[in-house]
């Protein structure tokens, strides 16, 4: 009876997968092959109403890109180290936030620029933090 139940649920979870990915619409697949022709494993959600997300891996590289239902690319997010990071956001961070520790820091680039995001620990609570390439503190 667990084997049948369980059958059907990946049976259930691999078709709503699939019928998800075949509602993006196809200017959006198109634009987004396009700006990632290397692009694998490519998993697309909705992000909201009108905007959807692909997440996906270009070598070994983990991946998200946002688009509007139009078609527009809108941002990517991609996961990297702190040392990968400008020097002015480094030295902000540090200045700003002495004795915190950096636990995920990802590289957001958008038609507007590129921007920092650091989730980070400090004082026993996790926080975001945003940061422009200038070192410039978005967001608290």
């Amino acid at each position: 009876m667990k084997t049948k139940f369980s059958f059907l649920a990946l049976v259930l979870v691999s078709t709503l997968s699939l019928y998800a990915q075949q509602k993006v619409p196809a200017n959006v697949i198109a634009v987004f092959n396009s700006k990632f022709p290397n692009a694998q494993n490519v998993k697309w959600g909705k992000e909201s109403k009108t905007e959807y997300e692909a997440d996906f891996k270009i070598n070994t590289q983990t991946m998200s890109a946002n688009f509007s239902d139009q078609g527009a690319w809108l941002e990517t997010e991609s996961t990297i180290t702190f040392d990968q990071i400008p020097e002015k956001v480094k030295q902000a961070f540090s200045t700003l936030h002495p004795g915190s520790s950096v636990k995920v820091v990802e590289k957001v680039e958008s038609p507007e620029g590129t921007k920092f995001e650091l989730k980070i620990k400090e004082k026993n609570k996790s926080k975001e933090i945003l940061y422009s390439e200038e070192g410039v503190e978005i967001k608290n």
